[in-house]
């Protein structure tokens, strides 16, 4: 009887490691997999934000080239630069009537500014708040900083006095000289709303 018992004790001893083993083994088995799933799913979504992110550099680089590198957008900037506020007030709306359409049609792809700036940062014609201007964002938008310094254009996410978005910032040359920069964002939330609508799963 005694040497059934220690038996017993010791198969039940075998039983519980074995027991203990397979919880481990399938317990690491089940976090792998959870992490594979995770490191998918965080690619995936990382290659539809740079997706997104391109599809909006295309098209403000498209109305850079097509629409707003232009002789005329550029003359404009050019006189007003050099203009005193009165003249300015006459070119800001020479400068809305000639792009505005275009403003138009960039909200309806989720931009939600179309900013023009002089050189030493400040706000010449914001097409979503045209009566809002002349102030310097120099001390808030580092990148309009390295636009002007660099004559090279920047892009990526950057807050600003009272919207957070994706910038998309152009040099302006006229005639060889720096006139200023122009911005084409978009909003953070616009861009979340948009990813929702074309990646939330049916």
């Amino acid at each position: 009887m005694l040497e059934f018992l220690k038996n017993s004790k010791y198969f039940l001893v075998v039983f519980l490691v074995l027991l203990i083993l397979c919880f481990v083994i399938f317990y690491q088995k089940y976090r792998n997999e959870v992490r594979s799933l995770a490191r998918v799913n965080t690619e995936s979504l990382s290659n539809q934000y740079n997706a997104m992110l391109k599809a909006y550099g295309l098209v403000a680089s498209t109305v850079f080239n097509e629409v707003v590198d232009k002789p005329d957008v550029l003359e404009t900037m050019s006189k007003a630069r050099k203009a005193d506020e009165l003249d300015q007030a006459v070119f800001r709306g020479k400068l809305f009537a000639l792009l505005n359409d275009c403003f138009q049609r960039l909200v309806d792809k989720d931009f939600r500014q179309f900013h023009f700036h002089f050189p030493d940062g400040t706000s010449f014609l914001r097409f979503n708040k045209p009566t809002k201007f002349g102030d310097n964002l120099l001390d808030i938008r580092p990148s309009l900083r390295i636009v002007n310094i660099k004559d090279k254009p920047v892009e990526g996410f950057e807050e600003g006095r009272a919207h957070s978005g994706f910038r998309y910032i152009f040099p302006l040359s006229y005639e060889g000289k720096n006139i200023g920069s122009v911005e084409i964002s978009v909003a953070f939330n616009a861009f979340k709303e948009t990813m929702e609508k074309l990646y939330a799963p049916n």
